[in-house]
């Protein structure tokens, strides 16, 4: 077991080293040869394709409402999957930057221009969109590869001509990343504290493939 241990650590390593520092040196990297974590300030996070064939979490990235205090979760009318209470993400133009601002876009009526991060997707028959106003970034536990932390605090969904902050940070980031080929699991909650959806919290399931 210690031998698969030390050889995930390394494979985690190599891939950035190789594919970010071979580049740039430190552009992607942060943390000595030593270091129990990694973080991850560069690079792209795509999202896999989304099957609506069958429900989350099994596959695709999604979003969720529930209402705090509760077991009750918003149905999104327009969703494109089994249940509902999902709300599909797909893939957007370019991707998730780690270490890079991605801003809104604006509104054409209610509906979200900002394309970048997701392909907007509607909610209610109102296509909503994500922006960041400053570059996210995740922490990286080196021995078992699961994320412990991070920055993704000004994830912020563009909707009905209204901005909602939804990201987080710290130990509120969840997920893994597989050093070997990059998939990438990501989960949050954020509570939303402005606008009709105020009583609500939402739940993120991110699920692609990082690329240093």
């Amino acid at each position: 077991m210690a031998t698969t241990i030390s050889t995930r650590r390394m494979s985690l390593r190599t891939m950035l080293l190789t594919l970010v520092l071979g580049a740039a040196a430190v552009a992607g990297f942060t943390g000595s040869a030593n270091a129990a974590t990694v973080t991850l300030n560069s690079g792209v996070i795509r999202l896999g394709t989304y099957d609506s064939t069958n429900n989350p979490p099994v596959n695709g990235s999604w979003v969720r409402l529930y209402q705090d205090g509760t077991s009750t979760f918003y149905s999104n009318r327009s969703s494109l999957t089994r249940d509902p209470t999902y709300t599909q993400l797909v893939n957007g133009t370019a991707g998730i930057l780690l270490g890079r601002a991605q801003v809104s876009e604006g509104f054409s009526g209610p509906d979200s221009l900002s394309d970048d991060i997701l392909n907007p997707q509607q909610f209610d028959s109102v296509r909503f969109g994500v922006f960041t106003t400053s570059g996210p970034t995740l922490l990286v536990d080196d021995t078992t590869n699961q994320i412990v932390g991070g920055n993704f605090s000004t994830w912020t969904v563009g909707y009905g001509g209204t901005d909602y902050p939804t990201g987080a940070s710290g130990s509120a980031l969840r997920g893994t990343v597989d050093p070997t080929g990059g998939a990438i699991t990501l989960r949050w909650t954020a509570d939303i504290t402005n606008g009709p959806f105020a009583p609500f919290t939402s739940e993120w399931e991110i699920k692609g493939t990082y690329t240093p």
